[in-house]
């Protein structure tokens, strides 16, 4: 997990967060968005569903990156691309690896528009899974593998 968060960052490039609107889905630890502010980006929102997580991510905020601009939603995913104040520049995506709808998902964020015109989103997923070349403005840069984890990386092109 660790080998594909750096992998991450790499494949993005500093100068990509340097300043950066973030946004971490499925946050879990908050381990991605924290590390996007501690390499530069200007704010990170996180998403988490489970009540204990988004807890400890908001103490995680206060004791790491008191200066930082961000909010912790507890709530699920689903919700949260409805109700969140976009866009963001940057879209980190880690969902369970159990997860069936994946193209649900994808389209969800598409139509959500959470992700700004010429923005990124960073999905983490099961390497026997493949996703679609585009949803919506969403188009695929490439996939990157990592054991059993891949990353495929979408820019929004613009929803025409």
């Amino acid at each position: 997990m660790e080998r594909v968060r750096m992998a991450m960052f790499s494949v993005l490039g500093a100068e990509r967060l340097e300043g950066a609107k973030v946004l971490d889905l499925y946050a879990g630890t908050g381990a991605i968005g924290i590390e996007a502010l501690s390499r530069g980006a200007e704010q990170a929102d996180f998403v988490e569903a489970d009540r204990r997580r988004a807890a400890s991510i908001e103490e995680s905020l206060r004791d790491l990156a008191p200066e930082a601009t961000g909010r912790v939603y507890w709530m699920k995913t689903e919700r949260a691309l409805s109700s969140l104040e976009g866009p963001y520049d940057i879209v980190f995506a880690d969902p369970p690896f159990g997860m069936e709808d994946w193209d649900g998902l994808m389209e969800r964020v598409s139509e959500s528009a959470v992700v700004a015109d010429g923005g990124t989103l960073v999905i983490e997923r099961p390497k026997r899974l493949e996703l679609g070349e585009r949803y919506g403005g969403l188009v695929r840069q490439q996939d990157r593998d990592y054991g059993d984890a891949s990353l495929s990386i979408y820019t929004e092109s613009g929803r025409g």
